[in-house]
């Protein structure tokens, strides 16, 4: 006779997944993932508990409405897709780490549309990036630094993106 694997649990699965992003992402990325799949577990507990125990209970009208609760809950359209994504990804990796699984397909889980973020400009920038060219009598290294300083707001605010990352870029990674 087959003896059927075992089930495995929502719990599982979400601290396997946890576990292989505590590896592979920053640890930023896997405190938002943890704080999703919490919320995510705990919605999932109430609504149908008999998934937390096996996966492959979880139905999809549970994954889809998950967002209307988070809509009912207050959050508005960009937190909702913070908490959506991860749960996404959770059932990806589900359904890669343990091939044939029968549980939602992760593109059921409809992110929120969301505006392009285009930052509001500040009456400060204008001052900033003058005195970040001005003086031009300056020693060339202060002329070089102002010139870099001017570069870095204004891709910065052309952008969008994080201090972080535009640190971290280095002129291999702008496309000319």
């Amino acid at each position: 006779s087959l003896t059927m694997p075992p089930a495995l649990s929502l719990n599982d699965a979400v601290d396997e997944y946890l576990n292989d992003l505590k590896v592979l992402k920053s640890p930023h990325t896997w405190g938002v993932a943890h704080i999703a799949l919490t919320r995510f577990l705990d919605y999932v507990a109430r609504r149908q508990p008999e998934a937390l125990g096996d996966i492959e209970a979880l139905s999809p009208r549970t994954v889809r409405l998950f967002s209307g609760h988070l809509v009912d809950h207050g959050l508005q359209k960009a937190s909702v897709a913070t908490y959506l994504v991860p749960v996404r990804c959770l059932l990806k990796y589900a359904l890669k780490t343990n091939p044939g699984l029968d549980i939602p397909p992760p593109d059921i889980i409809e992110l929120p549309e969301l505006p392009d973020r285009v930052p509001i400009p500040d009456e400060r920038l204008p001052d900033m990036l003058r005195l970040a060219t001005e003086d031009a009598e300056d020693a060339t290294a202060w002329r070089l630094t102002r010139m870099r300083d001017h570069a870095m707001l204004e891709t910065l605010y052309a952008t969008g993106i994080r201090v972080s990352e535009l640190v971290g870029l280095d002129r291999r990674d702008v496309n000319f």
